[in-house]
């Protein structure tokens, strides 16, 4: 963490050095839009407030079948902007709860049941099913990024980010992917608002000792690698919302993330979800969302995964 630490560190002194070197002598006075971290602050009059938003977000997702998964997601984001410039921190946290059981088959004779081990010839003459032992892990995995944006002229921006994540199901110690590009928001009503977002990126990826060791099982040559990975990557993002009615709102993003030398190693976001705003601070939730990892995946983990989840989010 020593890295995202200084990274985010730099970023913020960077905002708060911009922060306190303008007066708002000549701000009009304050027309801000009530959810103006969806929109440009070329869009509405300049004001010199620092403004600030907060939004706390949890949510709930079950699957069954051979392995029953409980999945248990908690996000906080907080906002900054003063004039041009929005600094976004955003942290994540998932909590994987997954228990499989396999039966298996005992055959008997006259005897009783029969080893599964059994030389002696044993002829079965009935069998029934035993029940296995439950067995659960846990797995972490947690994210955080940090992005200033600095905007230009009607809804362009420029902004440099950074992202740290680790997963204990795909055996990732830690990944930076160090990012800088421009963007464009665009209100084409003001119950619609889009976002658009392209950066270069550098990413840095360690696995754990358990992955380690698990490449050098292999007899044959892989595609796997060990050590530090260090890659260049496209960064693209694409974000709506639309308030439907007033307390109901559809929000989408996608995010992509590209390996610019090994065009099939990629991976990919998709969320569609609806807010509905049953209090001035509090909503419900209900969200798809769809993930693909191209990159090669540790035995415990998949490339692509679904979820429909279930939550709420309080907004400040």
């Amino acid at each position: 963490m020593t890295k995202i630490s200084r990274g985010i560190s730099f970023m913020w002194i960077a905002f708060l050095l911009v922060l306190f070197s303008f007066t708002g002598a000549n701000a009009q006075e304050s027309q801000v839009p009530p959810k103006w971290w969806r929109v440009s602050p070329l869009s509405y009059p300049e004001t010199s407030e620092l403004l600030y938003h907060v939004k706390l977000n949890y949510s709930y997702a079950k699957s069954s079948g051979a392995t029953s998964k409980d999945n248990h997601t908690a996000k906080c984001t907080f906002v900054l902007r003063k004039h041009r410039f929005t600094n976004s921190l955003i942290g994540k946290l998932k909590i994987r709860d997954e228990k499989s059981a396999s039966d298996r088959i005992v055959y008997t004779d006259e005897q009783g049941a029969i080893p599964s081990d059994d030389q002696s010839g044993r002829t079965p003459t009935s069998y029934y099913v035993e029940e296995s032992d439950v067995t659960s892990k846990k797995y972490k995995e947690k994210k955080l990024i940090d992005e200033l944006r600095i905007a230009l002229i009607g809804g362009f921006y420029v902004g440099p980010g950074v992202i740290w994540e680790m997963s204990e199901k795909k055996q990732i110690d830690s990944k930076f992917i160090y990012y800088g590009g421009c963007g464009y928001d665009f209100s084409p009503h003001k119950d619609l608002a889009f976002k658009l977002y392209a950066a270069y990126a550098k990413e840095e990826l360690e696995y754990s000792d358990v992955y380690e060791a698990y490449v050098r099982s292999f007899k044959t040559p892989t595609d796997y690698e060990t050590g530090t990975i260090s890659s260049d990557k496209y960064y693209l993002v694409q974000q709506a919302s639309w308030n439907i009615t007033a307390p109901l709102t559809l929000n989408q993003n996608i995010t992509y993330i590209g390996d610019i030398d090994r065009g099939s190693r990629y991976e990919w976001e998709f969320n569609l979800g609806l807010a509905y705003q049953i209090t001035k601070y509090i909503s419900l939730n209900t969200a798809y969302k769809e993930e693909l990892d191209n990159l090669p995946q540790y035995s415990t983990s998949r490339k692509r995964e679904t979820e429909l989840t279930v939550g709420f989010t309080v907004n400040y």
